[in-house]
C-alpha cells in the first residue's frame, strides 16, 4: 500500500513529532543534538509523544471523544475501536462517512486518501475537515495499527526527515498539497530504497555529515539559481530604471503594492547597501528565503516603461478629448488665459474648467501617488527635482504637459515652489523668507569660488539639501562671468565691484580716460546698465566706495593692509593729545617708520584713506586735518600756538606741526587775520601789541601820503619817527617790516596792501614801484 501522509491542514507544523533511532535520538539529534524523553518504539523506529499538539475538541457537537482522551486511555491500543460519530466531526462529513461504511476510527485511518476523496457528497470544507481529524488520529495510534511493511516505516521516516530539514514546507493547508507531498515521498523512497531511508537513523552521525554537506551544496545551488534569476530579470529592465536609484523605487512599489509595515522594513534593509538596481545581483538570496520572493517580485514590477506610463497619466487627464489635450499644451508652453481662449475659441473661465478637470482625473490615478518617486529614482535619488530635471526623465514628445499637470497636481510627498521652479520633497514655504534673510546678507558679489562654500554653509545650518539652497540663492543672485551678482544691484556695489577685479593699485580720478574705461568695464561687465554722465557723480560715488590712496587716487579697502594695533596706537595718539586738530602730513611724519614695517601705506593721502576708513565717524576730517571738534581747524592750532608764545618762526612752527610744508604754513597764516608777518619767517599775535585809540589816527597822515601815489613802509617809517615815535616804542617797531605788518593788521579794511607799498582801495597794480 502506498504512502499517505494527512498533516494538521491550517495548523501547526507536524514535524514537531520526532523519529527516533535505536538509540532513541531523535532528528532534533541530527540537527541540534537534542535529546527527547518519552514515546513509542516499532522495529528500529521510535516515535516520541511528549511534544505533540492536542487540540481542545468541538464544543458544538456536544460531550464528544478528544484527543487528550485518547493520548490518556490506558488502553490506547483498542481505542480505534470506537465509532466515526463520537469524532469531532460535522453532520454533513457524518453523513459522508456512514455512506462509505466507515463506522470506526480505525476504518478510518486505514482507509486510503484517494477513496476518502472519492466519496460523493463530500464538498471540499467537509474533505479537509476529514482529513485534519484523521490526520490528528493518525499521528498518536500505534504504528501497527496502520503500518503493515517497512516500505511504510520508510516513507513516514522520509517524510518527518523532509519536514526537519525544510524540503517540505510547511505548514501544508489543502489536501491537494498533501497528495503532492505525499507523491513526492514516495517517489524518494522508490529511487533511495526503503533500506538506505532506514538505515539513516542507523547511523546518525553520519547522516549528520551528509546532511550539512547536502544543506551547504543545495545552499549554494539555490544561491547560484537566484543569482541567474536576478540578473536575467534586471537585464531585462529599462536602461534608465538599472540605474535608478533604488530607495524610492522601493517606496513607490511599497505605495503601488500596499506593503505592510513588516515587508517595507524588509525591502528597505535588503535594498539599503544598493545605490542602483543594478547592484541587486550582488546580494545573496535563497529559494526558500521569503526577501527572494520580495525581491522577485519587486524587480517584476520595475519591468514599466516610465515613458508609457508618463503618457498613460496624460491621457488618463485628457480622457480622450482632444481639445483638452490642445489647452493643455498651450498653457504648458506659456500662453496666457486670454492667449489660450482665442484660438480654442472658448472663455477663460472655461480654460480654468478644463485645466481643473483634467488636475481631478489626474489626481484620481492609481500611479500619481508614487509616480514622483519614480523620478526621484532615475534622478539618483534627487530630493529636489527642477522643471529641467523632470524633463529630461521622459522622451516622448508633450512631456511639457505632464510636467504642467503634475505642478497643478495634489502630491502626497512632494510640493511644487512656483517662485523657485522645482518639486521639493519637504515644504520650503516656511524656510524661503528665512533664505531670502540669510542671502540679502551676504556681499553683493560673490567669486565663483566662493559660490559653493556659502551655499554648502547655508544649506547645512537650514538642514535642506544643497541643490534646495543653491535655487534658493539664484532667486537673489545672477550669474556673471567670474561671480555671482544680486539681482538688486546698486551703482555702488557696480564701482565696488570695478575697483576689486580691474584695480589692485587702485585708479586715478580726474582724468577722461578713467572715466572711459570705468564706463566700458561697466558695459562689459553687467550688461546694458547706464553710470552717471556726469563725471563728478561718478567721482564722489567712487570716493563713497574706495578709500584715498594718494593725490587723486582711490583704491578698494580690501587691498589695504593694516596693523590692527598700529591703527589703535595711531587712535590713542589722536584722542590724547593735548590738541583738538592735528593734520594727516603732521600723524604720516610721527608714525612713518612703524606704518612703513606693518602697513603698505607710503603717504599721508594713504593714512588720511585708511585713518577715515577704520576709525571712520570717530573723528572729523576737514580737508588736511583730522580734528576732535566739528568747529577746530589747524588754523586755529597755528593761531592759538603764536598767540601763547606771543613771536614765533617759520621753523618753530615747523618743528610743532610736523609734516607741514613752507606753502602750507603761508597758506595758513594768511587765512589768520590775528597772525602778524613781522619780517621774513617771524611772525607776531595782535594779542601782543600795545595799541592806544590814539593810534588809529595814523590813518588819517597815511590817507595824506597816498593821494597822489602809494607809500612804502620804510618812507612812513622816516614820518612816524617823527610824529608818532610813543606808537614805535610801544610795540617795539624798529624796522619797516614790523611796521608794515602791524599796520596791515590794523588798517586792512581802509587801505591797500601790496608789501612793501600802502595804497588807497582800488588800486590796480603796485608792480614796478621802488621804495
Amino acid at each position: 500500500m502506498d504512502f499517505e501522509f494527512v498533516p494538521h491542514i491550517g495548523q501547526a507544523d507536524d514535524a514537531e513529532k520526532d523519529i527516533k533511532g535505536d538509540c532513541c535520538e531523535t532528528v532534533d539529534n541530527l540537527l541540534n543534538s537534542d535529546k527527547g524523553e518519552g514515546g513509542f518504539r516499532l522495529g528500529s523506529c521510535y516515535f516520541d509523544m511528549e511534544k505533540l499538539p492536542y487540540p481542545a475538541p468541538r464544543k458544538k457537537y456536544g460531550k464528544r471523544f478528544s484527543y487528550s482522551d485518547f493520548y490518556k486511555h490506558p488502553k490506547r491500543e483498542h481505542i480505534t475501536e470506537i465509532p466515526v460519530k463520537s469524532l469531532p466531526l460535522s453532520v454533513r462529513s457524518l453523513n459522508g462517512l456512514n455512506k462509505a461504511k466507515i463506522c470506526t476510527l480505525k476504518e478510518l485511518l486505514s482507509t486510503p486518501i484517494e477513496t476518502i476523496q472519492a466519496i460523493p457528497g463530500l464538498g471540499r470544507k467537509s474533505l479537509d475537515e476529514i482529513i485534519e481529524v484523521r490526520g490528528k488520529y493518525l499521528h498518536t495510534l500505534p504504528l501497527y495499527d496502520y503500518i503493515l511493511t517497512d516500505k511504510r516505516a520508510a516513507q513516514k521516516t522520509t517524510y518527518y526527515f523532509l519536514r526537519k530539514i525544510g524540503v517540505i514546507p510547511q505548514p501544508i493547508t489543502t489536501a491537494k498539497e498533501n497528495d503532492c507531498i505525499a507523491a513526492r515521498v514516495n517517489e524518494i523512497v522508490e529511487d533511495l530504497g526503503a533500506d538506505f531511508c532506514l538505515s539513516v537513523f542507523d547511523d546518525l552521525q553520519s547522516a549528520k555529515r551528509l546532511y550539512h554537506a547536502v544543506r551547504e551544496i543545495s545552499a549554494q545551488a539555490s544561491c547560484l539559481s537566484c543569482a541567474e534569476t536576478i540578473a536575467e530579470l534586471i537585464g531585462r529592465l529599462n536602461k534608465k530604471i538599472q540605474n535608478a536609484a533604488t530607495l524610492p523605487l522601493a517606496e513607490a512599489y511599497c505605495r503601488a503594492r500596499c506593503l505592510c509595515e513588516e515587508k517595507r522594513e524588509l525591502l528597505t534593509q535588503l535594498l539599503g547597501t544598493c545605490a542602483t538596481v543594478t547592484d541587486i545581483s550582488q546580494k545573496r538570496f535563497y529559494l526558500c528565503d521569503i526577501a527572494y520572493g520580495l525581491i522577485m517580485d519587486f524587480l517584476g514590477w520595475l519591468s514599466f516603461d516610465i515613458d508609457e506610463l508618463g503618457i498613460r497619466l496624460i491621457n488618463r487627464a485628457v480622457n480622450k478629448k482632444r481639445y483638452l489635450l490642445s489647452i493643455l499644451d498651450m498653457h504648458s508652453r506659456g500662453l496666457t488665459l486670454e492667449a489660450i481662449g482665442c484660438k480654442a475659441s472658448v472663455s477663460r473661465e472655461r480654460v480654468r474648467q478644463c485645466e481643473a478637470y483634467a488636475v481631478k482625473r489626474l489626481n484620481a490615478a492609481d500611479e500619481k501617488p508614487y509616480f514622483m518617486d519614480l523620478v526621484s529614482a532615475i534622478l539618483k535619488g534627487e530630493q529636489c527635482i527642477t522643471d529641467e530635471d523632470f524633463l529630461s526623465v521622459f522622451r516622448f514628445k508633450g512631456k511639457e504637459i505632464l510636467l504642467y499637470l503634475f505642478k497643478l497636481a495634489e502630491l502626497d510627498n512632494y510640493e511644487y515652489d512656483k517662485e523657485l521652479g522645482m518639486f521639493t520633497r519637504e515644504p520650503i514655504s516656511l524656510k524661503k523668507a528665512e533664505l531670502k534673510k540669510q542671502f540679502a546678507g551676504l556681499p553683493a558679489f560673490l567669486l565663483n569660488k566662493e559660490w559653493p562654500d556659502e551655499i554648502n554653509r547655508i544649506a547645512k545650518a537650514n538642514g535642506i539639501p544643497y541643490k534646495l539652497a543653491e535655487k534658493a540663492g539664484l532667486a537673489v543672485f545672477k550669474k556673471q562671468k567670474k561671480y555671482y551678482a544680486k539681482r538688486s544691484v546698486t551703482l555702488k556695489d557696480v564701482y565696488e565691484r570695478i575697483l576689486l577685479d580691474h584695480y589692485p593699485n587702485g585708479i586715478k580720478l580726474y582724468e577722461p580716460e578713467a572715466y572711459a574705461r570705468i564706463r566700458e568695464l561697466a558695459q562689459k561687465t553687467f550688461g546694458d546698465i547706464k553710470l552717471p554722465q556726469n563725471n563728478r557723480a561718478l567721482d564722489a560715488r567712487i570716493a563713497d566706495v574706495a578709500v584715498l590712496w594718494d593725490r587723486g587716487t582711490y583704491i578698494h579697502p580690501s587691498y589695504i593692509k593694516l596693523d590692527k594695533e598700529l591703527m589703535a596706537k595711531i587712535d590713542n595718539y589722536i584722542r590724547n593729545m593735548p590738541r583738538t586738530a592735528i593734520s594727516y602730513a603732521e600723524l604720516f611724519s610721527i608714525f612713518r617708520d612703524e606704518l612703513a614695517a606693518k602697513t603698505n601705506i607710503t603717504n599721508r593721502y594713504a593714512l588720511q584713506g585708511a585713518i577715515k576708513h577704520t576709525l571712520k565717524d570717530k573723528y572729523y576730517s576737514i580737508k588736511d586735518v583730522i580734528s576732535k571738534s566739528p568747529v577746530a581747524k589747524l588754523d586755529f592750532e597755528i593761531d592759538e600756538f603764536v598767540k601763547k608764545h606771543g613771536i614765533v618762526t617759520k621753523a618753530k612752527l615747523m618743528e610743532e606741526f610736523k609734516g607741514l610744508r613752507d606753502s602750507a604754513i603761508f597758506q595758513i597764516i594768511n587765512r589768520c587775520p590775528e597772525i602778524i608777518s613781522v619780517s621774513n619767517a617771524r611772525y607776531i599775535h595782535a594779542s601782543a601789541l600795545n595799541l592806544k585809540e590814539d593810534d588809529y589816527r595814523i590813518k588819517d597822515l597815511i590817507k595824506k601820503h597816498i593821494r597822489i601815489s602809494p607809500l612804502s613802509s620804510k618812507q612812513l617809517m622816516n614820518i612816524l619817527l617823527v610824529s608818532d615815535k610813543d606808537f614805535l616804542q610801544r610795540n617795539n617797531i624798529t624796522d619797516h617790516y614790523k611796521l608794515y605788518g602791524i599796520l596791515s593788521y590794523m588798517f586792512r579794511d581802509e587801505f591797500y596792501f601790496s608789501r612793501p607799498f600802502i595804497a588807497q582801495k582800488g588800486e590796480k597794480s603796485l608792480k614796478g614801484r621802488r621804495c
